[in-house]
């Protein structure tokens, strides 16, 4: 008998040791290739790569917590754009890092990605053999246009992106926790993910409605119509906070589909676009044709995939690695990992998804693949560096003449060195002469700016000038911007701009 115990409990052993290489050979990539793309971002953050997106979501949390909820200086009250709830789950870690609260935005997809890859694994293999897992953790993150996508070019973050990768970490554990018994505790971490899905956007939140209400159509599942009812409760929510924070500033969604209606563009053609999607699409329609039946969670999947085609057209945005876009590829690379751990018959199988991974590693390894050009780009040369570090030293010497109270009309590309210092600011020309106009005091523009005809109204005169930036201030009235001024003041009150 002791033999016998000591016998099995080497077998368990084994059995253990044999997963744990896997493990820690996904651990490694995902971990490795996160870090990778968060220290590219970082890097392109911190010498004036980024703009736009990623400073507006940063500056409404900071005025929220100087008491104007949602407010920021380019849409007046981001929630009255998209519900972003998930932004105001991160508040105690704005509270925190303050400034340097931007270089977390920076790095929250590829945290997400990170994150997602070891999660997934983690449940593919207590469904599938664990190679499979192996594999499907591989394809996940070699995706078509995902590390270009992650580098986030221009905007630096969006929502929508580490969005994509929490709907993968949600369908995975739903699709683990459903094949558990009865008796198993209660699914906290299934909720906690379907409550970072539904709050990333309303967008997200409708999908997801759409995706559990599908799947409670089978009868066997335990935990969706619970989760179905946090979903709709959170998207209802969404909708009273869209329509009571709604401003004049705001564009909102509708009026991007008026917009489309009234000048319908059709959808481009372009191979770059859809040709990634015409792959995973057909590999998936193979796997379920060998396969016989479309696994459950491979359907959730591809029908999160189609409610976010239509987003494409009605922005006119075909890049295959933008925010708009890029949701739709992990969605459908997701279903196809799915439909792949599901399929019992090896052969045409693993030749399908071994097509994939080879397709897959000439994209990342393309001449347009930004990783590696990126990493080049690390470290720049000494004569960038030395140029940039003057012109930071120029701006902030700028900075020094203008009160941090008061909103600042920007060069774009400076914002990170305006957002960390704690300033109020907005997007030249935004702020003067475009919505919100009238509500900025000063203006930095280049120097290179000399023509300044049209720029600036009359009521704006020079104070300080340097080799890289001309500082402007508002002095008396400006008539033909005061009253936009005036509502922006009426709306959001007198502190709010000073």
């Amino acid at each position: 008998m002791r033999l016998f115990a000591k016998t099995r409990l080497s077998w368990n052993t084994y059995a253990f040791l044999e997963g744990a290489p896997f493990m820690g050979v996904v651990a490694a990539l995902c971990v490795g290739l996160g870090v990778l793309v968060a220290v590219v971002k970082l890097k392109s953050l911190l010498t004036w790569q980024y703009t736009s997106d990623i400073f507006t979501y940063d500056q409404l949390l900071r005025e929220t917590l100087r008491g104007h909820f949602g407010l920021e200086y380019t849409y007046g009250n981001q929630f009255g754009e998209h519900a972003y709830l998930v932004l105001l789950l991160l508040l105690p870690l704005k509270l925190i890092l303050r400034g340097d609260f931007v270089c977390f935005l920076a790095v929250a997809a590829p945290l997400a990605y990170a994150a997602g890859g070891i999660i997934l694994y983690r449940e593919l293999r207590t469904m599938a053999a664990e190679w499979k897992a192996f594999v499907g953790v591989v394809l996940y993150l070699v995706n078509f246009s995902v590390l270009k996508g992650l580098l986030e070019p221009y905007c630096g973050f969006h929502p929508d992106v580490a969005g994509a990768f929490l709907g993968v970490i949600f369908i995975a554990i739903l699709a683990r926790e459903e094949s558990r018994s009865a008796t198993s505790g209660p699914p906290w971490g299934l909720f906690a993910a379907v409550v970072l899905f539904v709050s990333v956007k309303e967008e997200y939140a409708l999908t997801a409605c759409a995706m559990l209400g599908l799947l409670s159509l089978r009868p066997r599942s335990r935990h969706v119509r619970p989760l179905l009812a946090v979903a709709l409760s959170l998207t209802a929510f969404d909708v009273v906070l869209l329509v009571t924070q709604r401003t004049p500033f705001n564009r909102t969604d509708a009026n991007l589909v008026r917009s489309w209606l009234a000048h319908p563009l059709s959808p481009t053609l372009s191979s770059e676009f859809w040709l990634p999607f015409l792959i995973l699409g057909g590999i998936l329609l193979a796997l379920r044709i060998i396969d016989g039946e479309l696994d459950r969670y491979a359907a959730a999947l591809l029908l999160m995939f189609v409610l976010r085609v239509p987003e494409s057209v009605l922005t006119d945005d075909y890049s295959s690695f933008s925010w708009h876009n890029l949701p739709q590829s992990v969605f459908l690379m997701a279903a196809v990992i799915f439909q792949f751990v599901r399929v019992s018959r090896r052969g045409l199988s693993t030749v399908l998804v071994v097509a994939l991974a080879a397709l897959l590693g000439f994209d990342c390894f393309a001449e347009k693949v930004p990783i590696l050009a990126a990493l080049a780009w690390v470290g720049p040369g000494p004569a960038f560096e030395a140029g940039f570090r003057v012109e930071e030293a120029d701006l902030h010497e700028m900075q020094a003449l203008i009160n941090p109270d008061e909103i600042t009309a920007i060069p774009l590309m400076s914002a990170v060195d305006w957002a960390r210092a704690g300033y109020r600011f907005s997007f030249f020309p935004r702020g003067i002469t475009q919505s919100p106009r009238g509500i900025a005091r000063y203006a930095v523009l280049a120097g290179s700016q000399k023509n300044l005809s049209g720029l600036l109204p009359d009521c704006f005169h020079q104070r300080a000038a340097n080799a890289s930036f001309i500082l402007y201030e508002r002095e008396g009235a400006c008539p033909g911007i005061d009253a936009e001024r005036a509502r922006f003041v009426r709306i959001f009150g007198p502190h709010a701009i000073e």
